[in-house]
């Protein structure tokens, strides 16, 4: 039985700020690393926005279709090193919420 929680597509936000010194280097990085997070299993969308203030300030929103995809491939990307990477880019963050997503206009 699937808990609440698991059921239908989970959001997640992810707020960063990264060091302005290297964000040609950091998009440069996610360009590689971006279509392994599109291509596994269970992924519904990935987006980065970044805040027209400051560059270096990114919310990435990626859509599941559950949680225990996102759970699994969290713990894939941490064992892969991905993870590691990403945070010698960050200097504030990163803040991790989830949304259940509730209705597409």
């Amino acid at each position: 039985m699937t808990s609440q929680a698991d059921d239908g597509p989970i959001v997640t936000l992810i707020e960063f700020t990264i060091d302005a010194n290297r964000l040609a280097q950091f998009e440069e990085y996610m360009d590689k690393v971006a279509p392994g997070t599109r291509a596994y299993p269970g992924n519904l969308s990935f987006e980065s926005c970044r805040d027209p203030a400051n560059d270096a300030h990114i919310i990435q929103r990626v859509v599941w279709s559950d949680m225990t995809s996102q759970k699994q491939y969290m713990q894939w990307r941490e064992s892969t090193g991905v993870f590691d990477e990403i945070r010698d880019f960050i200097v504030v963050g990163p803040e991790l919420t989830y949304w259940k997503l509730n209705q597409t206009y």
